[in-house]
């Protein structure tokens, strides 16, 4: 499982160094994917704010996964197809805004890495800072 690379993408969305506290949950589903192609995590915000967590790769009947961020105000859904679904609480109602994303976010990644090189100045995301902060979740 790329596990920090979830990692990086729930720092993203919460804050990067915003994380307090996580525990998580580890299993091997499929014996052909190991180590692990589970995680189930709880989690808690520097304010206090509980989240969680969870991604597979071993269960079958699920072929894709999404990041739903919920609050007060509505929720964001990011789909593995890289759709963006924005619904945000407008009194009783709910107004619902989609878009269309980047499938997988690889190319832009690698592009980025590739002008870090030629510039020899690091995308400000992919900092070796960052990925420390990454590595320390999923350690």
């Amino acid at each position: 499982m790329e596990s920090v690379h979830f990692t990086a993408g729930l720092q993203m969305l919460v804050g990067d160094g915003n994380i307090h506290s996580l525990v998580a949950f580890s299993a091997l589903l499929q014996p052909h994917l190991p180590p692990v192609d589970t995680i189930t995590s709880l989690l808690t915000l520097k304010d206090g704010t509980p989240g969680t967590f969870s991604a597979s790769f071993g269960q079958p009947s699920i072929s894709s996964f999404d990041f739903i961020v919920g609050c007060e105000e509505g929720s964001v859904t990011v789909t593995s197809g890289g759709n963006v679904v924005l619904v945000q609480k407008v009194g009783l109602a709910a107004e619902e805004k989609s878009f269309i994303g980047d499938k997988t976010g690889v190319l832009a990644e690698v592009k980025a890495f590739a002008r870090a090189v030629q510039t020899k100045q690091f995308h400000p995301q992919q900092t070796p800072e960052l990925a420390l902060k990454d590595l320390e979740l999923v350690c």
